[in-house]
């Protein structure tokens, strides 16, 4: 079976609407493909598979369009190399990006399962790309090898993972302007999918060497880790929002698969503020394909409210956003795959990764109908918010050159300031 280039960049993100149910046939544990999970066969003929293209990306020249609701200025910015399937990670003001590029990790190294293998074959680099083209940055420390991409990132620098041959695994930071790495968590255990909230805490899974079951892991400035147990479960991909005070994650049980919001307070967990059902499977790849499409919290540079969490969810077969106060899973629009939030508070939406091309759905209200989006381009790219300056409000858009499967395009698009809200 062959794939088109931007199928592989979005490998992880469009496949989310199989729910797991996927049809490429790969064997063994150092697979690097689309696994077959048992019981997938009958529900994957039926599953909303969007057609990614392998058409050209940007024009080289700036492009321009508006809707009633929101106006954009596209400006093409190169393009970096990449792995085939891991997104990049920006800097929230814009300036770097850090891709991988190389071997891409296996599924069991993805999925920070028993059978995980070190990443000797993949290379980070970062890239300065607040000009028309990347340039690498020549920091005086070079990202190491034996690294893979983290979740997340913020100013100081981008999260990193380091699986190690007696099935331990370390987290990281690496700065962006000089590459210097920081161990955040670095011990025997296996210690996996990091995300960072906006206060700065670090949130992950901890797996004891043999161990089945995974706890969530809190890491606040300053302050002692808090350890959430599995209690007979176990947490995978935690998530997180806006809000700090809030830290969401999937908990795998035998049969299904949740949803766990859960309140932070004094850099500690504390009660469980909801649990939602997110499938009625115990297959950790579905909570690794909803985690790869939460966007995690806005750059605060933006002075933006807090906003909903966002990740795509299997019960309404799309992007949706969580409301804490219902408990509901509000879908923006149909088969949608990514999703990130408008950077101007007077076009309030999210740009939604559709089959159609990056569409725009202003907001909606809560347990509001599916939203109805409005194509901004005609090419299914992905969005990443970031805060360029509240007066050129912006997001960065990936996607794959034409032909190119090793190499990712980046163009940045601009919103165009409004003096009053659409409508008025």
């Amino acid at each position: 079976m062959t794939r088109s280039p931007l199928r592989q960049v979005l490998s992880a993100l469009a496949l989310v609407a199989l729910a797991g149910c996927v049809s490429e046939v790969q064997s063994g544990p150092g697979s690097r493909g689309v696994p077959v999970r048992p019981g997938s066969g009958a529900a994957a003929a039926d599953a909303p598979k969007p057609s990614l293209p392998d058409g050209p990306v940007a024009t080289p020249a700036v492009a321009v369009t508006s809707n009633a609701a929101v106006r954009v200025t596209f400006y093409p910015a190169g393009s970096v190399p990449y792995d085939g399937a891991t997104l990049p990670l920006f800097s929230p003001d814009g300036k770097y990006v850090a891709v991988q590029s190389g071997e891409a990790p296996t599924w069991p190294t993805l999925l920070a399962e028993p059978a995980a293998e070190p990443v000797n074959r993949t290379t980070i680099t970062v890239f300065d790309v607040s000009g028309p083209n990347p340039s690498p940055v020549n920091g005086p420390d070079p990202v190491p090898g034996g690294l893979m991409l983290g979740r997340a990132a913020d100013g100081a620098g981008f999260l990193v993972e380091s699986p190690q041959r007696d099935g331990s695994r370390w987290i990281g930071r690496v700065a962006w302007g000089t590459g210097k790495l920081q161990w955040l968590a670095k011990d025997g255990n296996c210690n996996a999918h990091a995300v960072l909230t906006g206060d700065g805490s670090l949130v992950f899974t901890r797996r004891a060497p043999g161990a089945s079951e995974a706890d969530l892991v809190l890491i606040a400035p300053g302050k002692p880790e808090s350890v959430r147990p599995a209690g007979g479960e176990t947490f995978a991909f935690p998530m997180v929002g806006d809000d700090p005070s809030i830290v969401y994650a999937c908990r795998i049980g035998r049969n299904a698969t949740d949803l766990e919001a859960i309140r932070v307070q004094g850099g500690k967990f504390e009660g469980t503020v909801m649990r939602r059902l997110l499938g009625a499977s115990g297959d950790p790849l579905l909570a690794h394909q909803v985690a790869q499409t939460s966007p995690g919290p806005a750059p605060a540079g933006l002075g933006l409210e807090p906003g909903p969490l966002v990740l795509f969810s299997p019960r309404t077969g799309c992007m949706a956003v969580f409301d804490l106060t219902s408990g509901v899973f509000e879908a923006l629009t149909p088969k949608s795959v990514a999703a990130a939030r408008s950077p101007d508070p007077l076009s309030p939406g999210y740009f939604c990764t559709t089959p159609e091309g990056l569409a725009f759905v202003p907001k909606i209200g809560s347990g509001g109908p599916t939203g109805a989006g409005t194509t901004v381009i005609g090419t299914q790219y992905v969005a990443r918010l970031i805060a360029a300056g509240q007066d050129r409000p912006s997001l960065m858009l990936v996607g794959p050159v034409r032909q190119t499967p090793d190499r990712l395009e980046l163009v940045r698009m601009i919103l165009k300031a409004r003096t009053e809200a659409p409508g008025q």
